[in-house]
């Protein structure tokens, strides 16, 4: 019984394998579980080739707008350069080819640049109001001491430092723009009404080599004036006014290229740096009135 029930099962098995093979063999396909299982694997090979068909063309997209963009830095300072160079050849400009003069530097004035010269200017401003006297204040923020103490990217300030700017006082500030790029400025003190007003103008002395070979000329166009206006709102309250004008005086169209992206570099920097410096300068006058003189004046 058990043998007929084994032959049976044998002889159905070969006789559904020939007719599963005869009926392959006729249609060209295979039995419905062996397509499914063809489709599933062709289908996954597909999306496959398809994800890694799409993933070349972004990366090839990303390489060529980080190429793009490392050309147009690197082309458009230089060819500004080259239309300054045209530009000052064609006019004979003969006085930017003097050698460098450390007197004119240092102590040619600099309130005709900003009052008559400048072509193109860029104005920041910003105002808080001190819990402290008005002169306490004014003599505060004239010292060139608070700089170092509470702008976030000046280095160092040279020259009298340990009282409040004076006419004809030489400032000299070792600044860090953006924390990369080294520079440092003279300032001459135009105005001082004490204690409602004070206005002060700075340019340029030195910046790293790479700048001062590429855009020497450019650079000596730039230029910053300060103006700081002082409101007594009661005895021991006062309101300061910040208000710095970046300004250029070039009349070329390279000159004024060079300053849009001077201003574009840096403007967001010189912002957060104005910001930062007025709440700076507010906590500290606020602290008891010794703490900040021995900050400022070493008293």
């Amino acid at each position: 019984m058990l043998n007929s029930l084994y032959h049976d099962h044998v002889l159905m098995h070969a006789i559904f394998s020939r007719s599963a093979s005869a009926k392959r063999s006729k249609t060209g396909s295979f039995p419905p579980r062996e397509v499914g299982t063809l489709r599933q694997s062709h289908s996954s090979s597909a999306v496959h080739e398809r994800m890694k068909s799409r993933s070349l063309p972004v990366v090839s997209r990303i390489l060529r707008w980080v190429f793009t963009l490392g050309t147009l830095f690197i082309a458009l300072p230089l060819l500004l350069v080259l239309l300054d160079e045209i530009n000052h050849s064609e006019k004979g400009y003969a006085e930017n080819l003097r050698p460098f003069s450390l007197k004119e530097s240092l102590f040619a004035p600099l309130s005709d640049r900003y009052l008559h010269k400048r072509t193109a200017s860029y104005l920041l401003s910003r105002n808080v109001t001190i819990k402290r006297s008005i002169d306490d204040v004014f003599n505060a923020i004239m010292s060139p001491q608070l700089w170092v103490t509470c702008y976030p990217e000046t280095v160092a300030v040279g020259s009298i430092t340990s009282r409040p700017m004076r006419k004809g006082d030489l400032v000299l500030e070792k600044f860090l723009f953006n924390g990369m790029f080294y520079s440092t400025f003279r300032y001459e003190v135009e105005l001082l009404d004490r204690p409602t007003a004070g206005r002060f103008h700075g340019i340029l002395m030195h910046s790293n080599a790479v700048a001062e070979w590429l855009f020497g000329r450019l650079l000596k166009d730039l230029g910053g004036t300060f103006d700081y206006k002082f409101h007594a709102i009661d005895s021991n309250t006062t309101m300061w006014t910040r208000d710095l004008h970046l300004y250029t005086t070039s009349q070329s169209f390279a000159g004024m290229v060079f300053y849009r992206l001077v201003l574009a570099v840096l403007r967001g920097s010189q912002e957060k740096g104005a910001t930062l410096f007025v709440e700076c300068t507010k906590h500290l006058l606020e602290l008891p009135f010794e703490e900040h003189q021995r900050e400022l004046f070493g008293k």
